[in-house]
């Protein structure tokens, strides 16, 4: 088992985390907003592929509750609410072949 803040994808978050600081400071709060919530789903695709990880390890929902909820920093309220939450869909992709702002 890892120990608490050794995830690769937690680590990089983190330090994107960090680096948004003088964003906050000389951008628009629209622009921080975007970058933060796409800081938490990182996190969150993090904590999920964690958590099938555990499960193939053979631990209880329970213990992986606690498991996560340690290494990511978070409460087990929070864990299992982010296990609640839908997986959003993937971002549609244009295509190469038109332009920005006209229909197919």
């Amino acid at each position: 088992m890892k120990k608490a803040g050794t995830c690769p994808a937690f680590a990089m978050a983190l330090h994107r985390m960090q680096s948004l600081v003088p964003l906050v400071i000389t951008h628009s709060p629209g622009e921080f907003w975007r970058a933060a919530s796409a800081l938490l789903r990182a996190r969150n695709a993090a904590l999920l592929a964690d958590r099938q990880t555990l499960t193939r390890q053979g631990l209880s929902e329970r213990q992986i509750v606690q498991c996560l909820a340690l290494r990511y920093g978070l409460s087990e309220r929070s864990v299992w609410d982010i296990y609640k939450k839908p997986a959003p869909p993937p971002p549609a992709q244009a295509s190469l072949l038109s332009l920005p702002g006209t229909e197919d």
